[in-house]
């Protein structure tokens, strides 16, 4: 799940497979309100665009239990240009929250999961490797194939 906060805030939520599940974004959206939105999905992961995060991406990953990504250094336009040129967004808020996403999966993710679905085949060890849990302790788990 990527975040963009502000005046303007907006989320874009990918599946396992990195997959664009919903993309929204609001003026002055009530925080309640945003927090029950991606409660929709299930936050695993919060990214954020900027490193160090905002306070309000750490807030939501804190209220999800979720992991919080930040790259390296912040994005620059030009790299949030060139990672959602293939996608469609409403706006600026909506691009940075889908770069941010994109950036996270691709960092984090991408490798993993397809070793994990290959591997075991179910969403539950998919997601509870992006939780944090370790392939190995899959392999001595119910998950075994």
């Amino acid at each position: 799940m990527g975040i963009d906060s502000g005046a303007t805030t907006a989320y874009a939520a990918l599946d396992l497979d990195g997959n664009i599940l919903a993309m929204e974004s609001r003026k002055n959206w009530n925080k309640g309100d945003f927090l029950r939105r991606l409660g929709r999905w299930t936050p695993l992961v919060v990214a954020s665009d900027t490193n160090p995060p905002l306070k309000f991406a750490k807030k939501v990953a804190a209220t999800f239990k979720a992991r919080l990504f930040a790259p390296p250094r912040s994005l620059t336009h030009r790299e949030k240009c060139r990672i959602t040129r293939d996608f469609n967004y409403g706006n600026t808020h909506e691009r940075d929250a889908l770069a941010s996403a994109i950036k996270a999966y691709n960092s984090t993710a991408a490798n993993k999961m397809r070793q994990v679905k290959r591997r075991f085949g179910t969403r539950e060890a998919q997601e509870r490797v992006m939780r944090g849990e370790r392939m190995a302790s899959l392999c001595r788990g119910v998950l075994r194939v």
